[in-house]
């Protein structure tokens, strides 16, 4: 029984390093499959980037007093993007529609002369505004909006939760 109990000892690191490298292996095959490593067309691929690009236009559109030629370069990105799947069989993906939504609302609100790469983008929206969505892009808040709801003494708000026992 020694001398099991011994070799038990002496093999446990080797079994532990077996099992370690089994769990990166299946580690890496999933996130090789679900990354969208393999699919980069696949929808929610396409959704992800679009919304990644398409949140760079309204955190330009966001500042009161911006530089007239901040947001453009993210425009040309979204239009980079959206002409790749223009032609494909179903068209724009939901997040792709409200990317265009946005690039409308953008360029309503820019100036673009002087800007290099306006005129693309520009004509690239005329082209395809019928096709966006109507939700996203510009909404408007006064401070009115955002005063309704603060609250007066938010202490007593926080305080008259009832502690867990």
């Amino acid at each position: 029984m020694n001398i099991k109990k011994k070799l038990k000892d002496l093999l446990r690191p080797t079994r532990d390093i077996v099992y370690t490298i089994f769990g990166f292996i299946y580690d890496f095959f999933r996130y090789f499959k679900y990354s969208g490593w393999t699919l980069k067309s696949r929808d929610s691929v396409r959704d992800f980037k679009a919304v990644k690009i398409y949140h760079r236009l309204e955190k330009s559109l966001s500042f009161r007093h911006r530089d007239p030629g901040s947001g453009w370069g993210a425009a040309g990105d979204l239009v980079a993007h959206l002409q790749k799947y223009k032609n494909t069989t179903y068209g724009f993906t939901y997040h792709e529609k409200v990317g265009l939504k946005v690039l409308g609302d953008f360029i309503k609100e820019t100036d673009e002369d002087n800007v290099k790469g306006a005129s693309h983008i520009i004509q690239f929206w005329d082209e395809n505004k019928e096709a966006s969505a109507d939700e996203g892009g510009i909404l408007e808040k006064h401070a009115l909006f955002l005063q309704s709801g603060k609250l007066a003494k938010p202490e007593e708000f926080f305080l008259s939760r009832e502690p867990l026992n």
